[in-house]
């Protein structure tokens, strides 16, 4: 789902015209899942295991799109601010 949210929003601009077969299959699941994406995972192996471990807030919370406006990266033991985010909303 995290590929299909970037290529939706890559495709704003008008030098990602042309998409491989993977992007396109990517941004469909995007756009079957995004209004509700806690709901579309529902029966996933991985909603499942975070489940039984209690972590479902967590599962929640890493759904979320745009939350932040920043790219950090890590170098040298610290993460870095590496610029704006491109929005996906």
């Amino acid at each position: 789902m995290f590929a299909g949210a970037l290529v939706e929003a890559l495709t704003k601009q008008p030098k990602f015209s042309n998409l491989a077969d993977s992007a396109l299959a990517s941004a469909y699941i995007y756009s079957l899942a995004k209004g509700n994406m806690f709901k579309w995972l529902e029966n996933s192996s991985h909603r499942n295991r975070l489940k039984r471990l209690n972590l479902e807030k967590d599962i929640k919370f890493c759904l979320q799109v745009s939350l932040y406006d920043v790219v950090p990266y890590y170098r040298d033991g610290s993460l870095i601010n590496k610029g704006s985010l491109v929005s996906l909303e």
